[in-house]
């Protein structure tokens, strides 16, 4: 089995379980974490339990007997439970096992939503609670590489580990991992129709009280990647419904993982913009290459920052005052900034570095060390005007 690989977020996982009580990985559903679960963490945890309440059995007995359920099932390492959002009266009951026993390491939640009000689960293990999410393979694993090894901030290589054309197939494929190593375009395509389907019709359902538009949800997914300026307004102008219920729709598929918001950077302007979290989605719904590299160049950075333990990363996009676009600006711990724009053509235009010019200068104004990248199908990396253009395939 190909995508049954391991995953660069296992480090951070076991190093979680030696200091949490409880452990929680999440994400967007077929990105491998119930295999990541099942089939290589109980290879480090030899005294694990794995229980999926995707059972409907095991979800009754949890939901009915919280309590016995975790007797029952508890051994020596942790109890992982799968879809655990399913039985929601369980982390009360987690809470009660965990404050009276202080070791680390004693339960892994999984699950495909958010933990939260939404699902019916109270805030009851903050403080309790270390978590982890785990997103589609990056480039790297899909072609069964480490991580990547480069130790700047930028994390940009010297020297490409991939090429163009295997970057070329990661961006229409996608990372989902049951979907990137079917060879037959068609039937890939049918399976991410049927991803998105199912999550529309019904992991939104998992929201008790809460009645989502499944037709208006599905066209936000399917509308995002087409749209220049992806925000909420433009996507109300498109599907012709309220900016309210575009809002509404959105923070639901945040929360099961399959929409990532993106906020202007404070030193521009500009609204929120949203991204699907695989680049093959964007494919698929026909989004043009930049939009692809956009999603790609996005998801890639905070999955790869999330298994290097940069988890107080925050991020952002520019905005200018004439409307130029910088992709992505990522604030380091110490408040120091990288700023990535995707050159989407072969033959560089030097008016598409002007963006990263004039937001190098209010940073200058603002005091803020920063470092000013274009990401291109270039051949290698080379300086202009103090911005470093590098090939596309180094951010891997």
């Amino acid at each position: 089995m190909p995508h049954a690989r391991s995953r660069h977020i296992i480090n951070q996982i076991k190093k979680k379980i030696r200091f949490a009580r409880v452990v929680t990985i999440q994400g967007a559903r077929q990105t491998g974490k119930s295999f990541l679960a099942r089939e290589i963490l109980t290879r480090f945890f030899q005294d694990s339990v794995y229980v999926t309440l995707d059972s409907k059995v095991q979800k009754t007995f949890a939901e009915d007997n919280p309590e016995s359920f975790l007797e029952k099932n508890k051994e020596k390492g942790p109890l992982m439970i799968d879809e655990a959002q399913k039985a929601p009266s369980l982390f009360d009951a987690v809470k009660l096992c965990v404050d009276e026993n202080s070791a680390p390491g004693q339960f892994i939640l999984l699950g495909s939503t958010e933990f939260s009000r939404e699902v019916k689960i109270r805030e009851s293990l903050t403080g309790r609670i270390s978590r982890v999410r785990v997103y589609p393979f990056t480039v790297a694993e899909a072609n069964n590489l480490p991580l990547n090894p480069a130790r700047s901030s930028s994390i940009l290589n010297p020297k490409p580990r991939v090429s163009r054309k295997d970057l070329l197939k990661y961006l229409e494929r996608g990372g989902l991992p049951g979907i990137f190593f079917v060879y037959d375009q068609n039937e890939r395509d049918a399976l991410m129709n049927d991803w998105i389907s199912v999550t529309c019709q019904r992991d939104l359902l998992q929201f008790q009280g809460i009645k989502p538009d499944i037709e208006l949800a599905e066209g936000i997914l399917r509308t995002i990647p087409t749209l220049e300026e992806p925000d909420v307004a433009s996507l109300a102008r498109r599907l012709g419904k309220s900016s309210h219920l575009i809002l509404k729709n959105l923070k639901l598929l945040e929360q099961l993982f399959v929409v990532q918001s993106l906020r202007p950077h404070p030193l521009g302007t500009g609204k929120t913009r949203y991204f699907l979290c695989d680049a093959g989605l964007v494919h698929l719904m026909r989004g043009d290459y930049r939009q692809q590299l956009a999603t790609w160049l996005l998801v890639e950075q905070v999955s790869q920052r999330n298994c290097r333990g940069e988890f107080l990363t925050q991020f952002y996009y520019y905005r200018g005052t004439r409307g130029g676009i910088i992709d992505l600006v990522v604030e380091h711990r110490d408040h120091s900034l990288t700023a990535y724009k995707v050159i989407d053509k072969e033959s560089l235009d030097l008016r598409n570095l002007e963006i990263l010019i004039s937001f190098g200068m209010k940073c200058d104004q603002a005091k803020i060390a920063h470092e000013l990248i274009a990401l291109g199908p270039f051949k290698e990396t080379c300086f202009v005007k103090g911005i470093r253009l590098a090939p596309l395939e180094s951010v891997v």
